[in-house]
C-alpha cells in the first residue's frame, strides 16, 4: 500500500512532466523554455510558451511579423497559439500587445514526405485503435460518430484542403499521439482517497490538453483545419469526461450505519474486549457538494475544472455548428450539456487498515479509559474500555465518538456506551423468579371464560440456583379448573399440581453483561424433556437477571423468557 505522500508527489512530478510535452517539439528547448532567447516552432503546430503575466483563461493579440492572431492563456504566465500556415519562415518577432512583450521566434515549414491521404489514414488508424479499447457508453458513441463525419469531410475534400489537413496533423503529430495514450499513470490501489487524488490529477491533465487543442480549433480560420483539429479536441473532451465521471464515482462519504446516536447503548463490562462491526458507505459526487467544496482544495478544484469542461463544451459546440454550416457533407454531432447529479445512493465500501487508520476514536467521560482500539481483517472493531477506578460499584453511561477524515471528508459519529464493573457482580446464589413463561410468578393468573364454559388457573413460583459452572431452576405449578353450566353454576372442579426443572452449564465467564449456557436440559412431571443451547442470562443491575432460551416442542420454536431477583 503506497502512502499519500509518495503517491501526491507521484502525480505532482507526473503532472509536471506530461504537461510540458505539447509545448515544443524540441525537448531539450522545452525544459529550459524560460531561459531560451529564441522559440522554434514550424508552420501549424500548437505551441505554449512563457509569457509572464498571462492570466489563466484570458485572449491575447498577437502578432508575428506584423500579422495578427490571437493566443489564450491556458496556465497562468503562459500562453498557447497555433503557428498560422502562412507565417514567415526564417526568424520573426512575435508581440504580445496586451503584456507589451516581445519575443524571437524561428519558423520553421512543415513539409509532407508521404501523399496527404495516407498520412491522414494512418492517423485515423491511430484514432480507431483508441476508441475500439473504449465502453459502450453515450461519449464513446457521439465520439466515434464525429471521427466518421471527419472521415467522410476528408475524403469529400479537394486536394488542397486534404493537403492542410495532413500538414495540420504532422506539425502536432507527439501531440496527437500522446492524448491518443489509451492510460497513463495507472496506480494499483483499493482506497478510494488515493484512486480519487489519481483521477484528479488526470482530469487535470486531460483537461490541460483540451485547451491546448480547443485554442487551435477556436482560433484556426481554414475549415478543414479546423476540422482535423476537432478530432483531437473531441478526444480531450472524451478523455476529460472519463476522468470527471470516475473522480465523481470515486467521493469517499461516511455513512456509518453502526456508530449512530438513535441505536441503543453497546453494554460493556470494564476491562473486556467486545467486537464491533464498522461500515462505511460512498456515493458520487453531487450539485450540491460544491456548496462545501471550499473546505477541500482537492474538492475545489474539481469543480473548477468541471466549470472549465462545461465552458469549454461550449466554444467547441459553436465551432462544430460552424463548420456543419460551412463544410459539405460536414455533420458533426455536437456534444450534449454535462451536469452533475442533484442526488446519489450510496454503496458498500470495504473498509480496510488504511482507512481505519484515518479514524479517530474517543470516549466523553473522564472515568473511562478506552484500553484498546484496533482493526482487524474481517472489517470490525475490537475495542475496549475499562472504568478508570478499581474501586467503581457503579456502572458509567457516556458515549464514544469516531473522527473520519482524508482528503476529501471530514465527519464524525458517536454511539452509547455502558460500562459495568467487571468485578462487583457475582451470579453465584439464590433467586427468585418473578417473571415465568411470560406471566407473574407467585400469583393466581385467572383464565379468560365464557358461560357456559371452562377456565383453567394457574399459578407458578420457582427458584434459581448457580454455582461457579452450573444452573438448576425449580418451578412449582398449581392449577385449577372450573366447568360452568348455563346459568353460570360451578358443576365441575379439579385441583392439581406440576413442577418442572431447568438445568444448564456456563463458564462463568460474563461478556458484556451476558453469560451464556451450555447443555440446557428441561425435565416435568409429566416426563417430557427438551434441550436447548442458545439460552442466555442478561444482567440487568446486580440484583435483577433475565434468561431467554428457545427449544422444539414437537411441533413448532417455542420462545421462553424469566426473570429473577436476587435472594
Amino acid at each position: 500500500m503506497k502512502t499519500n505522500f509518495f503517491i501526491k508527489t507521484l502525480l505532482l512530478l507526473f503532472f509536471l512532466i506530461s504537461t510540458n510535452n505539447c509545448k515544443n517539439t524540441d525537448e531539450q528547448e522545452d525544459e529550459n523554455l524560460s531561459n531560451i532567447e529564441t522559440l522554434k516552432a514550424t508552420r501549424y503546430q500548437i505551441i505554449t510558451f512563457e509569457a509572464k503575466g498571462a492570466v489563466y483563461n484570458q485572449d491575447y493579440d498577437i502578432t508575428i511579423d506584423g500579422k495578427k492572431t490571437t493566443g489564450k492563456s491556458i496556465e497562468n504566465d503562459k500562453i498557447t497559439l497555433i503557428i498560422p500556415s502562412d507565417t514567415k519562415l526564417g526568424v520573426n518577432n512575435l508581440v504580445i500587445s496586451n503584456l507589451n512583450q516581445n519575443i524571437s521566434i524561428e519558423i520553421s515549414d512543415t513539409t509532407l514526405t508521404e501523399a496527404p491521404k495516407k498520412i491522414v489514414t494512418d492517423y485515423l488508424s491511430l484514432v480507431n485503435n483508441y476508441t475500439d479499447n473504449l465502453g459502450n457508453d453515450e461519449n464513446t458513441a457521439s465520439l466515434k460518430a464525429n471521427i466518421l463525419n471527419f472521415k467522410t469531410v476528408f475524403n469529400n475534400a479537394n486536394e488542397q484542403d486534404q493537403t492542410i489537413a495532413a500538414k495540420f496533423y504532422l506539425a502536432n503529430k507527439d501531440l496527437y499521439q500522446y492524448i491518443l495514450n489509451p492510460n497513463f499513470l495507472k496506480i494499483s490501489d483499493d482506497d478510494p482517497n488515493i484512486l480519487g487524488n489519481e483521477k484528479l490529477i488526470k482530469l487535470k491533465t486531460a483537461m490541460y490538453y483540451l485547451g491546448s487543442c480547443g485554442v487551435a480549433l477556436w482560433i484556426l480560420p481554414d475549415p478543414i483545419e479546423k476540422a482535423i483539429a476537432a478530432v483531437g479536441v473531441l478526444i480531450c473532451m472524451n478523455k476529460s469526461l472519463q476522468y470527471k465521471d470516475e473522480f465523481a464515482d470515486l467521493k469517499l462519504v461516511v455513512l456509518d450505519q453502526f456508530l449512530t446516536a438513535n441505536k441503543a447503548e453497546i453494554l460493556f463490562n470494564s476491562g473486556e474486549n467486545k467486537i464491533l462491526k464498522y461500515s462505511m458507505n460512498r456515493r458520487n459526487v453531487i450539485n450540491q457538494d460544491q456548496a462545501s467544496s471550499s473546505s477541500f482544495t482537492n474538492f475545489t478544484n474539481f469543480f473548477n475544472q468541471f466549470s472549465s469542461l462545461q465552458n469549454w463544451q461550449s466554444k467547441i459546440n459553436e465551432q462544430l455548428s460552424w463548420l456543419n454550416k460551412n463544410i459539405p457533407f460536414c455533420n458533426f454531432k455536437i456534444i450534449d450539456p454535462k451536469t452533475l447529479p442533484s442526488s446519489a445512493t450510496p454503496t458498500d465500501l470495504a473498509i480496510n487498515k488504511t482507512t481505519f487508520d484515518r479514524t479517530k476514536f474517543s470516549v466523553a467521560s473522564s472515568d473511562v479509559i478506552l484500553e484498546n482500539i484496533s482493526f482487524d481483517s474481517a472489517g470490525k472493531i475490537n475495542v475496549n474500555l475499562k472504568l478508570k477506578s478499581p474501586n467503581a460499584t457503579a456502572p458509567v453511561t457516556t458515549y464514544i465518538t469516531a473522527e473520519y477524515a482524508d482528503d476529501y471528508n471530514k465527519t464524525s459519529n458517536s454511539f452509547n456506551v455502558k460500562i459495568t464493573p467487571k468485578a462487583n457482580f457475582n451470579i453465584e446464589g439464590n433467586w427468585k423468579l418473578t417473571i415465568i413463561d411470560s406471566e407473574p410468578a407467585d400469583q393466581w393468573n385467572i383464565d379468560s371464560y365464557t358461560c357456559p364454559g371452562q377456565r383453567e388457573d394457574q399459578f407458578f413460583s420457582g427458584q434459581a440456583t448457580f454455582t461457579k459452572t452450573t444452573m438448576k431452576i425449580n418451578i412449582s405449578e398449581k392449577y385449577r379448573y372450573y366447568r360452568y353450566d348455563t346459568n353460570c353454576n360451578i358443576v365441575e372442579t379439579k385441583e392439581s399440581t406440576g413442577w418442572q426443572t431447568i438445568t444448564a452449564n456456563h463458564n462463568n465467564n460474563i461478556e458484556s453483561n451476558i453469560l451464556k449456557l451450555s447443555s440446557g436440559i428441561g425435565l416435568n412431571d409429566e416426563n417430557y424433556n427438551w434441550s436447548f443451547n442458545d439460552a442466555a442470562v442478561t444482567i440487568v443491575d446486580q440484583n435483577t437477571i433475565t434468561l431467554t432460551y428457545s427449544f422444539y416442542d414437537g411441533y413448532e420454536i417455542v420462545d421462553m423468557y424469566y426473570k429473577l431477583i436476587r435472594q
